[in-house]
């Protein structure tokens, strides 16, 4: 017989109900499920208080956040988000607007037990841009990992998961702590000669471990960073 392990915690600040493991459990059922009662007993210095029959009605777990994902069903609605961070990013085509998607993909055919987060980012004709073009980003700092190395024009970081591992705020974090925040950057000159600092990053969170990689894709034009 397999066994499981999966438990709640409850935050001591604020209350917030966080399930660990959910996504290893096979008999936590997702709605449609009616769902599940249970009981809470809460003690502090002023005595004991309990909140019975409280309802919980999972949905599906999931994998990463942001993500635009059903949760009744589990199906992406868009295999892909928009960056959070996107300064001062010029083309080559002036005027016209310069998209960029960000995908969440996970190898699963990488060596099994491996734990890595791969950051790239991808031309307007899919050819994969030198990561080290961001010139002023700290790539040892720039997620919470280790040993980066280079590899096809990537960054790979050796980390643990989930990302981020609590909930405390970090260098490498939002300010609330419960998602991880990062920038790619560079400098290139205007033409009026002034210094023009662009950052290319994103804010998220991936709860299932494994070796992801986070995708950066230009659509219709490539970012421009030579001077001009």
């Amino acid at each position: 017989m397999v066994e499981y392990h999966s438990f709640m915690e409850i935050s001591e600040k604020n209350g917030n109900l966080t399930f660990w493991n959910t996504p290893n459990y096979p008999e936590i059922h997702t709605y449609p499920h009616q769902g599940y009662l249970f009981d809470i007993e809460y003690e502090n210095s002023g005595g004991k208080q309990h909140f019975r029959n409280l309802k919980l009605q999972a949905k599906r777990a999931r994998p990463y956040n942001p993500i635009d994902m059903d949760e009744n069903s589990g199906i992406l609605r868009n295999p892909f988000v928009y960056p959070g961070i996107k300064e001062n990013i010029s083309g080559h085509q002036e005027g016209a607007d310069l998209e960029v998607e960000v995908y969440f993909l996970r190898n699963v055919s990488e060596t099994s037990g491996s734990k890595t987060l791969t950051i790239s980012v991808i031309d307007s004709v899919g050819k994969v841009i030198d990561i080290q073009k961001f010139s002023k980003t700290d790539f040892k700092n720039l997620v919470h990992g280790f040993n980066p190395r280079f590899e096809g024009g990537k960054v790979i970081y050796e980390v643990c998961y989930p990302i981020p591992l609590v909930s405390i705020p970090t260098q490498f974090t939002n300010t609330t702590g419960d998602q991880a925040r990062f920038k790619l950057r560079y400098d290139r000159l205007g033409k009026d000669g002034k210094n023009i600092e662009a950052s290319l990053g994103h804010q998220f969170a991936i709860y299932q471990e494994g070796n992801w990689e986070i995708q950066f894709w230009f659509r219709g034009q490539s970012p421009k960073f030579e001077n001009d």
